[in-house]
């Protein structure tokens, strides 16, 4: 986790947490004397039921760490955040560490270069004439276009597969795919697929 998430979570007055986390999220938790609880507890799904679960918890404590898989500015979790506003709840999403981040660091592809001062530029496009624009775009670093859609997805990489000579990785639910196996499916709900272009 960052620095900044970790300081929202043991400023927490109780922290919700799925049970499907690493053991060592858990651990480091229970550590710090969190108060935890697991989010399975409270409700089976992500509904309605959960959010209410969610405001109730607040008339008891005065401030809740939820600790969410994927990335909070780039993953379809916005419907929490919209519930308990307008319930005139502050929310506050702090960064913990970029879905994309964790998938390339476990295959040693790190998406910045220490060595230099590299830059990382991130799209989540809507067409597939709001890529070509990016893509023209002068950068110089690494572009990661975040697809949300299969369709946008597989028809982008089906015009992409005769740029042999742009280097990229292609990650869909933390594997690295290659351009041979399309057509892709996004298999989990707020699934996202990472496609990382070097522009050095």
């Amino acid at each position: 986790m960052t620095i900044e998430g970790t300081e929202a979570i043991l400023k927490s007055d109780v922290v919700i947490i799925s049970k499907n986390f690493h053991n060592s999220f858990i651990n480091f938790l229970m550590e710090n004397n969190k108060n935890i609880i697991f989010k399975e507890d409270l409700a089976v799904d992500n509904g309605v039921k959960l959010l209410n679960k969610f405001y109730s918890l607040l008339k008891k404590y005065n401030s809740i760490g939820y600790l969410v898989s994927g990335d909070p500015y780039f993953s379809e979790k916005n419907y929490i955040e919209d519930f308990l506003k307008k319930k005139k709840i502050n929310v506050i999403k702090t960064l913990g560490l970029l879905e994309v981040a964790s998938w390339v660091n476990k295959k040693n592809d790190f998406l910045t270069n220490r060595e230099k001062n590299s830059s990382v530029f991130f799209c989540i496009p809507s067409s597939l004439d709001e890529i070509k624009k990016n893509l023209s775009r002068r950068l110089s670093g690494k572009l990661v276009i975040i697809f949300r859609e299969e369709k946008l997805l597989n028809n982008f990489l089906k015009k992409f597969q005769n740029k042999s000579k742009v280097r990229y990785k292609l990650y869909i639910n933390g594997n690295r795919q290659y351009l041979k196996n399309m057509p892709f499916i996004l298999e989990r709900q707020f699934s996202n697929a990472y496609l990382v272009l070097n522009r050095e």
